[in-house]
């Protein structure tokens, strides 16, 4: 692609930087049609153009959908039209010492369109153009690692709030990191952690589905939920804010008080809590009821054994 090294991201930030001068031609165009749809670009008459109904991303906007803490927490706000993963960038800027300040406070990074998401245990994360908020957000925490157990839990918890704040919708979180609207996947979560003299840096990644086109939709092997289904007048710029708003708030909270004091909410909110599941680990899978939540964010599983604890980072839950 003309004007681009062969890295695929820039070639992508240069192809969305050409349609926004208006279409181009299908031939001319180094990508197929199919990775053209994948980007949630629209093919039509041999041309290619952006989608005429998304919102782009937009600093001020966001900004003004802040509430006054989540303001005054914010230092630095990174937009990109395209990028490999928010959480990728925002841990390597940190360790190669790249950002103005020492740590990752006060950090968010968007990107239109995302195009090496990850997911928990390395699965991928589809973020076309406008379609999702791929959103990841700095936090230096002066907490140990073994006491940063619930965070993610905490990360679903906020979600729930900016998304569904009086309840009407019945959002509820699969154990560790998922967001679900009627048991199909609305958002997902992926929380890093660095270590920094006595401080956790935490990279707190969330992706939303917002409005997926129907040819993304059938690339996805799950059963999928998106905001513009129960909030279509929302827009991805206010959204943005409410999400990094409530994200504070909660973090805020947890660095506070720990998640013991949140874990009755989590229960109640929990979307297996009560049935008979299946925690599959590296080497075998265990049968039984889920009681709830541990103090330290931990699975609680009622098995012919016994209770048994289960930690997000080893296992991956399944209703029987």
């Amino acid at each position: 692609m003309q004007g681009t090294t062969g890295d695929p991201v820039e070639q992508v930030a240069y192809l969305l930087q050409q349609l926004s001068q208006g279409p181009l031609a299908l031939s001319e165009q180094a990508l197929s049609e199919q990775d053209l749809l994948g980007l949630g670009l629209v093919v039509s008459d041999r041309q290619v153009s952006l989608p005429g109904a998304v919102e782009l991303l937009d600093a001020a906007a966001i900004q003004q959908a802040l509430t006054e803490p989540a303001k005054a927490w914010l230092q630095q706000l990174h937009l990109f039209p395209a990028i490999g993963s928010t959480n990728t960038w925002m841990m390597e800027a940190l360790a190669q010492q790249s950002l103005p300040q020492p740590g990752l406070a006060g950090l968010v990074a968007l990107a239109e369109c995302q195009l090496a998401g990850r997911g928990r245990r390395g699965r991928a994360w589809r973020s076309p153009l406008g379609s999702n908020l791929a959103l990841s957000m700095g936090f230096s925490l002066s907490l140990p690692v073994a006491e940063l157990g619930g965070l993610s839990l905490v990360v679903g918890m906020a979600a729930v709030d900016a998304l569904d704040p009086d309840g009407r919708l019945g959002l509820q979180l699969k154990w560790p990191n998922d967001v679900l609207l009627e048991g199909r996947k609305l958002a997902g979560i992926l929380v890093e952690v660095a270590h920094r003299k006595g401080v956790s840096e935490v990279c707190v990644g969330i992706g939303v589905n917002w409005q997926i086109p129907a040819e993304v939709r059938q690339l996805i092997d799950q059963p999928v939920a998106q905001v513009s289904e129960f909030a279509p007048g929302l827009g991805r710029n206010a959204g943005a804010g409410l999400l990094i708003s409530r994200l504070v708030e909660f973090v805020q909270a947890f660095a506070k008080r720990g998640f013991g004091v949140m874990r009755p909410h989590y229960d109640n909110i929990h979307a297996y809590q009560g049935l008979s599941c299946r925690v599959i680990g590296p080497q075998s899978a265990i049968d039984g009821t889920v009681l709830g939540v541990s103090d330290g964010g931990e699975l609680r599983l009622q098995t012919a054994e016994g209770e048994q604890i289960f930690s997000s980072g080893e296992v991956s839950l399944r209703k029987q």
